[in-house]
């Protein structure tokens, strides 16, 4: 990467975050562009778990709907052949009956619907989760790739470099008490040459 398109990379730069003494730095639109898609994801997790629970309470109004249905034909058999039957008990139960099942049948294509709704945000939170993903991998990619990133990577192990030699220069110092360690510098250089 030349030294302007390197500069103007680093004036489109957004945010940094800081991993092990490497500061990473991303450009500001895909920082962006992450940050929707985030929000987008999780607008559509809370729209996924309130069809969820709409889900579940048409699955329960559709089970007490089919338990009540149980309930008056089992009336209605023991009814049978009784002198209650005459006098139009059964009638009423019967279309007690007809009402009940057209519930069901309304609270069964509200959970058909439901279940719909909610199979379609699941694909979309699946689409978008995935599209976050990807940039996020090819923001990293590209970084990685960048002059800023090798230079820090560079950086960072000089840094650990010096404190590791100074860390053995104690040690040295420490269990050879004869040997003058004041003298010894990791970056001057032994000879002349560049």
């Amino acid at each position: 990467m030349g030294a302007s398109s390197g500069s103007a990379w680093a004036s489109s730069v957004g945010a940094s975050a800081s991993n092990g003494g490497v500061v990473v730095t991303l450009p500001q639109g895909l920082l962006h562009n992450i940050a929707h898609l985030s929000k987008v994801v999780v607008g559509l997790n809370l729209k996924r778990n309130k069809l969820e629970g709409n889900l579940r309470v048409a699955k329960e109004d559709a089970t007490q709907a089919q338990f009540k249905i149980l309930v008056v034909w089992e009336w209605v058999t023991q009814l049978e052949g009784s002198h209650i039957l005459e006098r139009g008990l059964v009638g009423m139960h019967q279309q007690w009956i007809i009402e009940l099942e057209l519930k069901l049948q309304v609270k069964e294509a509200a959970l058909k619907e439901v279940e719909e709704n909610l199979q379609s945000m699941v694909e979309i939170v699946v689409d978008k989760a995935s599209v976050v993903i990807k940039v996020r991998a090819k923001a990293i990619k590209e970084f990685k790739t960048s002059e800023e990133f090798r230079s820090k990577i560079v950086e960072g192990f000089a840094v650990v470099y010096g404190f590791g030699f100074d860390a053995c220069k104690v040690q040295v110092a420490y269990f050879f008490l004869e040997v003058d360690v004041s003298q010894l510098d990791p970056y001057l250089r032994i000879r002349g040459d560049n």
